[in-house]
């Protein structure tokens, strides 16, 4: 799909692309986010789908009917996206209204309909995905996406080539539609793939018969409330943060011209095969590993024997020992594309996209010219930011059980959104869409660094909870052994991630960053590997920039790129690698033990699921 996608990039001009990858794509993320980014949070937040358990144990029908419940709550996502859709269709249909040229408006209009019933197609199999995001089921989702992913490359190109065929002017004329039907191709493979995957497995909504003595609603009775009421405050909140995740493309088709958005839409297209294959499944994943390992601290702290304290500490210290390492991980992923891809975007986009994407927009005359070299360059410094974001409000979502909390963030979002609308336009005008993608960078930046000052309020509060709930367990025997129940809790402080005796909010926050990132010698390390390779760029420059001759690669042009390649990769081992073996061995031998307990959970739950089918 990706070689296909570059003859779609080659075979289309900037502008077809900006209309198709900006305008439509935002009517489309527009229905598809707002539809079940609140459902997808809350169905996968620790406390979903939880009851109180009876005094004699819960029983399996009330442990039935409370998961039927949030069966019932994850289908509600096909009629609301059905109305978002409807509503959506509405706004495009007057947009095209006002439009003068007659060919345009047909074609865009055309494009945005098929968008849109793409968009309620993809909506039908979301109950599907928010099971396999429950479950972990990572390989149905994969699977589904991959093949839709190369259904719809293929069905772009051959779109384009029959086009091409009839008439010039066909091609012309109805270049955007392709990008509709191949939208369209992709959510009906998506959405048959994962319901052929999941067919003996699917979980269909059904009404739960009332009791005997039925005293309560109907919403009450057949879906779970609380995960109800938190669908809304995330939908709410998600609002703000769609305004800010597709505020890029807002900005630019009030502000660019479509060639412009074309560079930008190209961009992206790189951009995202690295946020989706890397950072997407980690942020998912890390998400519902916080939510787990948040539900094993707060069963401990209900517990207030001194003989859990230790194991107490440890699931609160081992949560905090993930949070780290996670955003330790992805910031070192992002510091690859921030200090080594940025030198070697020429060299990719000479080979996959031609010359005519490295060529400045007629807009702008400053030297900050608006080549797809350097906007894929700064989007490669963006995608540090972006993970950093990404992973630190992963925890947030995971561990949040309050709606004080999830106001809160929304709230910071709002701010941070105010923030983009009053200076991206200006730095749009200024400095093209580099302005724009630095922009949203610094956002990510303030919104990342808010989540961490949440998650340091987070262990701050639950560790003063374990305390508390030490002392009253210490005080029932504290006439028996209180020397020796002291010595005890001197020792379990001594494993809990923050002193609360001794530390502030800020002082947990500012331990928790220094955890986070790499070690200054690494750091050090990656600044090298950026001067080495900026400095071999400009050495080759000559060979790097050769006109191409209508695509065609000379052989001196390969010999150059290939000596640069070689440079990158003997620094990033001298200056990176052997650094980090030395310096950063302990967060190494970290990931290597969640990994075998990931395994090893996964092997146990597949056990119990065959021994359940056994049963049945």
């Amino acid at each position: 799909s990706f070689g296909l996608n570059q003859i779609t990039i080659r075979f289309v001009n900037p502008q077809t692309l900006g209309k198709a990858s900006i305008q439509l794509d935002l009517l489309l993320n527009t229905c598809l986010f707002l539809s079940r980014e609140g459902f997808r949070l809350s169905l996968t937040n620790s406390s979903s789908g939880s009851s109180s358990s009876s005094q004699g144990g819960t029983k399996i029908k009330e442990e039935m009917e409370a998961q039927q419940r949030s069966v019932n709550v994850s289908w509600l996502t096909i009629p609301t996206g059905l109305l978002l859709s409807l509503l959506t269709l509405a706004f495009h249909l007057h947009q095209c209204s006002s439009s003068t040229t007659n060919n345009v408006n047909n074609d865009f209009r055309t494009a945005g309909i098929l968008y849109i019933l793409a968009s309620f197609i993809e909506t039908l199999s979301e109950p599907l995905l928010i099971s396999c995001l429950q479950t972990l089921d990572v390989a149905s989702r994969a699977s589904a996406e991959g093949m839709a992913t190369t259904v719809k490359a293929v069905t772009c190109v051959l779109t384009l080539k029959v086009l091409d065929r009839i008439d010039s002017s066909s091609l012309d004329a109805w270049s955007v539609t392709a990008f509709g039907i191949a939208q369209l191709s992709y959510a009906i493979t998506l959405t048959a793939t994962l319901y052929y995957r999941k067919w003996n497995v699917i979980q269909y909504p059904r009404f739960i018969p009332p009791p005997s003595q039925h005293n309560k609603s109907f919403l009450h009775d057949n879906f779970h409330l609380p995960t109800l009421n938190l669908t809304f405050l995330f939908s709410l909140q998600s609002i703000f943060k769609h305004c800010l995740t597709e505020g890029d493309k807002i900005v630019l088709t009030a502000l660019s011209d479509s060639y412009d958005q074309g560079i930008y839409a190209m961009t992206l297209s790189y951009g995202s095969i690295i946020c989706r294959c890397i950072f997407q499944p980690l942020e998912e994943n890390a998400r519902l590993l916080f939510a787990r390992q948040y539900v094993l601290v707060k069963q401990q702290q209900q517990n207030h024997h001194l003989s859990k304290k230790k194991h107490q500490y440890e699931h609160l210290q081992h949560l905090h020992d993930t949070y780290t390492a996670l955003v330790k991980l992805v910031l070192c992923i992002g510091c690859l594309f921030t200090f080594l891809g940025t030198n070697y975007t020429s060299v990719l986009l000479h080979v996959l996209a031609g010359s005519k994407w490295s060529s400045s927009s007629s807009s702008l005359s400053s030297s900050y010219q608006n080549t797809a070299s350097s906007s894929l360059s700064a989007f490669c410094v963006y995608i540090s930011t972006l993970a950093f974001n990404g992973t630190t409000e992963a925890f947030v979502y995971g561990v949040v059980d309050k709606p004080k909390d999830v106001g809160t963030l929304g709230i910071i979002h709002g701010c941070v959104g105010v923030l983009f609308a009053i200076t991206v336009p200006i730095a749009v005008k200024m400095y093209g869409t580099i302005g724009l993608i630095l922009g949203n960078g610094i956002c990510m930046i303030i919104r990342g660094t808010f989540a961490v000052y949440l998650a340091a309020c987070f262990f701050r509060e639950h560790t003063t909870i374990s305390t508390t709930n030490n002392d009253d367990a210490t005080n029932q025997k504290q006439e028996d052994d209180k020397g020796t129940t002291a010595k005890k809790d001197a020792q379990s402080n001594s494993n809990l991630p923050i002193n609360t005796q001794k530390s502030t909010i800020t002082n947990i926050m500012t331990n928790m960053i220094k955890n986070m990132f790499l070690h200054p010698i690494v750091l050090m390390g990656f600044i090298s590997c950026f001067i080495i390779t900026r400095y071999s760029l400009h050495f080759h420059f000559q060979q790097l920039s050769t006109n191409d001759n209508h695509g065609y690669i000379h052989k001196e042009w390969i010999v150059a790129a290939l000596s640069h390649i070689l440079v990158g990769i003997t620094s990033l081992v001298l200056f990176v690698m052997i650094p980090m073996y030395k310096y950063e061995g302990s967060f190494g031998r970290y990931l290597s033990s969640m990994l075998k307990e990931k395994k090893m959970k996964h092997d146990d739950d597949d056990g119990r699921k065959n021994g359940h089918q056994k049963m049945e």
